[in-house]
């Protein structure tokens, strides 16, 4: 090969640079104080650009078509169980992911009751108050005679939260005669009973002494009730009527007294509002008073107690024995106790399996005595009446709490001024015990009250008792008594919030979870602007729960920033 030796290479003119037509090969190292022309950068193994020839602005970069690339902050983990788009997720102990989910509650009994203060129902000369809970339209029913409205049965339909009851407009069922959808004025005490086959709040009630007693069925429509036909039974001078659902049998039973003292029993059923009532039939004839009927849901019959031959109390078991033609039986009589027995409420504790009898003792001055029974199909078997609070109780009213599992008594206390009081009382064995705190008697009312019969509303955990006030100005009213702090025990806790679900998947595939400073935009009904906290169901809240997890803020009503 031949060599070339050379310091300056021009072209033929002298003018330039020569031009190699067919490409150069330099071996070693070239070197260079200028270059013009495309270079692919690919081929330059060492050296440095000056900065000359870079843009002072560089130009927009469009990232759309990009892949791989996770803009916001985001993990990708193995789900354990199933993940819908949006749901709040916790890291689990394993290293995979779940999502955030109840997984039971607890409920811890109080043992003295925590009361909101008084909430009018209605204002001016109601008496007889009570109420009834609908489950199907989660409300609870007011019913009283309406001092304002000529004594009516009327009803109103109230809203339950924690704290407040928000009353419908009032719906009359009692017309004093003058026909129409309903009849008869209520002047005595009636009861109301849920019908769970028909959906329907059914009254019993009676009119004066010359007039019948009547039941009728209404249905809650919205904040209102609408009444069917009340039909009438047991001829005139009928009164002090109670009524059941026996759900066994899918019929009423209605119990009451007649003028001439004797017990008396009619059953019935309900389609829609429409009832229609058997033959009424002597239960006893024992010049009774003092009457309640409740149905045993565990023997699947009815238990009625009363006062009879020498004020003593007495029991009976009723059971519907044919329901096509409203026909009903009733066990032997059981003495309960051989005492002036007068005002008396039954409730059944569905955990115990065992009806309770709270009870006016004329015998025992006066005292509030509850007294245990287990019923055999047939009869009663009673325990020993105790004593719940040692005052001239009257007009005691008894609840059941299934989720408290502790019953309440609300009464009128006449040594204290015949102020409204409450007690809670629990079933142990075949008795009733209390509290040992002193202090477990408390007064929701602090003029003379007349006691109603109580409800409880499970969606927020509270008894409705009411009370018409007697002095100072009588009205309906109502307080809210809470008997246990309740809790939803779930899967998150105070440091394994993770974020949100990028997606739905199912167990065992790998979920994109978004979190701290990510966005997740599956959600809905946000308050734009207010932080929300992860609930231990799993849902989202302006308020913090137990334990407060932050989740984000909200910048739109279905987007929030995640927080943690």
């Amino acid at each position: 090969m031949s060599k070339l030796q050379v310091d300056n290479i021009v072209n033929k003119a002298d003018n330039g640079s020569p031009t190699l037509s067919k490409g150069a090969i330099v071996t070693g190292v070239c070197t260079s104080t200028s270059f013009d022309g495309s270079l692919n950068a690919t081929q330059l193994a060492s050296g440095t650009i000056p900065d000359a020839r870079f843009p002072s602005t560089l130009p927009a970069i469009d990232g759309s078509q990009l892949t791989g690339i996770d803009a916001l902050p985001s993990v990708d983990l193995v789900v354990s169980g199933t993940l819908v788009d949006g749901q709040p997720v916790i890291i689990k102990t394993d290293g995979t992911v779940a999502g955030v989910a109840s997984t039971g509650t607890h409920s811890t009994a109080k043992e003295i009751p925590t009361i909101t203060n008084p909430i009018e129902i209605q204002s001016g000369g109601s008496t007889n108050a009570q109420t009834i809970y609908d489950p199907s339209s989660g409300k609870v029913i007011f019913i009283a005679k309406d001092g304002n409205n000529s004594q009516r049965g009327t009803a109103w339909v109230g809203t339950v939260s924690s704290t407040n009851i928000t009353v419908g407009s009032a719906t009359v069922f009692s017309n004093d005669g003058s026909g129409g959808t309903v009849e008869g004025n209520m002047q005595y005490e009636g009861s109301a009973t849920y019908h769970s086959g028909q959906q329907r709040i059914i009254i019993a009630y009676n009119g004066s002494s010359s007039q019948p007693a009547y039941v009728v069925a209404g249905e809650v429509n919205g904040n209102s009730m609408t009444f069917g036909n009340a039909v009438s039974f047991g001829g005139n001078g009928a009164n002090y009527c109670k009524v059941t659902y026996d759900a066994n049998a899918d019929r009423i039973l209605i119990v009451y007294k007649h003028n001439a003292g004797d017990l008396y029993a009619v059953s019935g059923s309900v389609s829609g509002s429409t009832i229609t009532l058997g033959s009424t039939s002597q239960l006893d004839s024992d010049a009774v008073d003092y009457i309640d009927v409740l149905y045993d849901p565990d023997a699947q019959k009815n238990v009625v107690v009363f006062q009879g031959a020498s004020n003593y109390f007495y029991s009976r078991v009723v059971t519907i024995t044919d329901p096509a033609n409203n026909t009903w039986s009733s066990g032997t009589k059981q003495t309960v106790a051989s005492e002036n027995i007068q005002d008396k409420s039954l409730a059944y504790d569905t955990v115990n399996d065992k009806m309770v009898v709270a009870y006016r003792n004329a015998s025992q001055s006066s005292n509030l005595y509850a007294v245990v029974g287990t019923n055999n199909g047939t009869e009663m078997t009673w325990g020993t009446g105790v004593v719940v609070h040692n005052t001239n109780a009257e007009i005691p009213q008894l609840l059941y709490n299934p989720r408290a599992k502790r019953l309440l008594f609300s009464y009128m206390d006449r040594t204290n001024s015949e102020y409204g009081s409450m007690v809670i009382g629990q079933v142990s064995g075949n008795t009733v015990t209390t509290s040992s705190d002193p202090n477990k008697y408390v007064a929701y009312n602090a003029v003379i009250t007349s006691p109603g019969a109580m409800s409880y509303a499970p969606s927020v955990g509270q008894v409705v008792v009411p009370y018409a006030r007697w002095s100072g100005g009588s009205a309906f009213k109502a307080v809210l008594a809470s008997m246990d702090t309740f809790s939803v025990v779930g899967n998150m806790d105070s440091e394994n919030f993770l974020g949100f679900s990028n997606g739905a998947y199912t167990n065992g595939q790998t979920a994109k979870i978004q979190t701290v400073g990510s966005i997740d935009d599956a959600q809905t009904g946000l308050t734009i602007g207010k932080k929300h906290y992860v609930q231990t169901d799993g849902s989202l809240s302006t308020t913090a729960g137990n334990p407060s997890v932050l989740g984000g803020t909200a910048i739109s009503a279905t987007k929030i920033v995640v927080k943690g």
